[in-house]
C-alpha cells in the first residue's frame, strides 16, 4: 500500500513538474509574441528607438553616447573626429584659464583686474539645434571657491611670494588672450556640431566634404590654432609643474584625473594637424545644460530601429522626477540608468572643480528609488550601468573607509570586490 502510494505521489509531482514546463513554455511564447508585437507598433508609430539618460551630472551619460557612435557609427564617428579637436583644446584653455587664475589670485593677493578682463561671451545667446549649450568658464569655479588663507607650504615653498617666480609672472600676461581664445573655440564649437548634427549632412557627404560655415569658421580655426599653439608652448611648463600641481592639491584641487595635462599630449594636441584619437575624443568633456538630442545614424543590423538618445542635462534636476517625466512616453522609450558607485566624484576634466560633498553611491540609490517607483514608468525597458569603479578602487586603496560614508553597509572588508555587490544589490532591488 505504502509503495503503491509512493508511486502515485511520484507521478502526480512528475504531472505538475510537466504542467509547470508547459505553462513556462507558453509564458515565454506570449511575451517573445508581446515583445514582437510592441516593435511592430514602435516601427508603425515611430522612426526611432528612443532611449533617455537619466543620471546624476558626471555619472558617464555623454561617454554612454560616445561609445555607441564609435562601436555602431563608425562612418559618422570619423566624420564628427575632426569637431573634437576644438573641445579638446578648450578643456586644456580652461584648465590653463584656472591654474592661471589660481596663481593670481591665491599667490598675487589680488582679485582680477577689470582692466586685463576680457568680456565673456552670452553663453545663452546661441543654443545648439538640440538644446546644447556650453557652460562657462571654470574661472568663475575657482573664484567661487576660493580658499581663505591664500598662504600654502608645499615642497618647501613657504609663502606666496616665494611661489611667484617670474616664469609665473609672465605667464599671468596671457590671461587675456586666454579668455578670447576660449570664445573662439567655444564658436567653432557651435557651429561643428549644429552642422554635424543634421542626418542629410551625414548621409550625403563624405567626411572630406561636409560643408562647413562661412569663412568666418575658417579665419576662426586657423586664428585659434596658432594662438593655441603659441599659449600652449608658453606656458606648457606651468601646466606640468609639480610645484603647481602641489599647490594646487594643497588647497583642494584634484589634478590626478585631469587629461592631457602632461609634456606629450600637449605638444601633440598644439600641433598644426592634430586629429583627435579615440581615447581623445572618450576623454573630451562638452559640457552641456538642457535635454541633448544625440541621434544614432548608423546602427547595428540586429536593432530593429535607429536609436535617438535623450540626455537630461544640468539644467534638470533628475532627483525631482516631475521636472523630466514629460519627456517620457512608456511606449517609446528605453530608459538607461547611470550610476556612479564612487563614493564621492573626484572625476572632472576642467582643473577648476573640487570634490563635491556628499557621496554619489547614496545620491544614486536614492534616484534610483524615485524613478523604479513611478508609475510613468511601469511598462518602460530599464538598463543600470554602473560606472567609475576604478575610481571606488582608488578611493578605497587610498585608505577612505566606504562604512563611514554609507550607512547601511555593514561588511567588514573594504575593497571593490566586496563593496561593489553592496551597491548594486541596493540599486537593483
Amino acid at each position: 500500500m505504502n509503495l503503491k502510494h509512493a508511486l502515485e505521489a511520484r507521478k502526480e509531482r512528475k504531472r505538475l513538474q510537466e504542467e509547470a514546463q508547459a505553462a513556462q513554455r507558453r509564458s515565454m511564447v506570449i511575451e517573445e509574441d508581446l515583445k514582437d508585437w510592441k516593435i511592430k507598433l514602435r516601427k508603425e508609430t515611430y522612426d526611432a528607438d528612443q532611449t533617455l539618460l537619466i543620471g546624476l551630472p558626471g555619472s558617464g551619460k555623454s561617454t554612454t553616447v560616445k561609445y555607441f557612435r564609435m562601436i555602431y557609427a563608425k562612418r559618422e564617428w570619423e566624420i564628427r573626429r575632426s569637431s573634437w579637436r576644438a573641445v579638446v583644446r578648450l578643456n586644456i584653455v580652461q584648465s590653463t584659464i584656472c591654474v592661471l587664475e589660481f596663481i593670481k589670485e591665491r599667490f598675487v593677493g589680488q582679485e582680477s583686474t577689470s582692466g586685463n578682463e576680457i568680456d565673456h561671451p552670452d553663453d545663452n545667446s546661441q543654443a545648439y539645434e538640440h538644446d546644447l549649450v556650453l557652460i562657462s568658464s571654470p574661472v568663475e569655479i575657482c573664484s567661487q571657491q576660493a580658499v581663505e588663507n591664500p598662504m600654502v607650504t608645499v615642497q618647501g615653498i613657504s609663502s606666496s611670494v616665494s611661489l611667484l617666480n617670474d616664469e609665473y609672472k609672465a605667464a599671468l600676461k596671457f590671461l587675456p588672450s586666454l579668455y578670447v581664445l576660449e570664445a573662439d573655440l567655444k564658436s567653432i564649437i557651435q557651429m561643428d556640431f549644429e552642422l554635424e548634427s543634421a542626418s542629410s549632412t551625414l548621409e550625403d557627404s563624405e567626411p572630406s566634404s561636409i560643408p562647413r560655415a562661412s569663412g568666418a569658421r575658417a579665419r576662426l580655426l586657423q586664428s585659434s590654432t596658432t594662438l593655441f599653439a603659441d599659449i600652449v608652448s608658453a606656458t606648457n611648463s606651468i601646466l606640468t609643474s609639480e610645484e603647481i600641481r602641489g599647490a594646487l592639491v594643497e588647497n583642494g584641487f584634484h589634478v590626478d584625473y585631469l587629461p592631457w595635462l602632461n609634456s606629450m599630449d600637449i605638444s601633440r594636441i598644439s600641433g598644426s594637424d592634430y586629429q583627435p584619437s579615440d581615447i581623445d575624443i572618450m576623454r573630451a568633456n562638452l559640457r552641456s545644460v538642457g535635454l541633448r538630442k544625440d541621434p544614432l545614424e548608423q546602427i547595428p543590423m540586429k536593432l530593429p530601429l535607429p536609436i535617438i538618445f535623450y540626455d537630461i542635462g544640468r539644467s534638470v534636476n533628475v532627483m525631482r522626477t516631475r521636472t523630466w517625466i514629460p519627456f517620457i512616453d512608456t511606449l517609446m522609450f528605453h530608459l538607461i540608468f547611470h550610476t556612479s558607485v564612487s563614493i564621492s566624484d573626484e572625476f572632472s576634466p576642467l582643473l577648476g572643480q573640487k570634490v563635491k560633498a556628499g557621496n554619489y553611491l547614496e545620491d544614486s540609490m536614492t534616484l534610483w528609488s524615485s524613478i523604479s517607483a513611478s508609475p510613468f514608468l511601469r511598462n518602460t525597458y530599464f538598463l543600470v550601468f554602473f560606472t567609475k569603479v576604478d575610481l571606488l578602487e582608488r578611493q578605497l586603496d587610498s585608505g577612505i573607509r566606504f562604512k563611514d560614508h554609507v550607512k547601511d553597509y555593514n561588511g567588514s572588508r573594504n575593497d571593490a570586490a566586496s563593496v561593489f555587490p553592496f551597491g548594486a544589490a541596493n540599486l537593483l532591488i
